[in-house]
């Protein structure tokens, strides 16, 4: 929501430092997942992690960018 209002006031330099903060929460739960998990077969849990959030980001990032057009 933040995102769009920032875009369609052209407030880029907003755009993106909250873009910025998304990929690094992203990559922050990442990091705390691996750490956290002690089950066998660690890479198939990152990845299926990752793929989502790497998912919902491409997602959230095309919808905001929508409002250019």
């Amino acid at each position: 929501m933040f995102g769009s209002r920032a875009v369609n006031r052209d407030e880029w330099l907003f755009y993106f430092i909250e873009l910025f903060a998304q990929l690094g929460y992203t990559a922050v739960l990442i990091v705390a997942i691996r750490a956290a998990y002690k089950g066998p077969q660690l890479w198939k849990v990152v990845s299926r992690t990752s793929s989502v959030f790497m998912i919902i980001n491409i997602l959230v990032g095309i919808c905001t960018l929508g409002f250019i057009y």
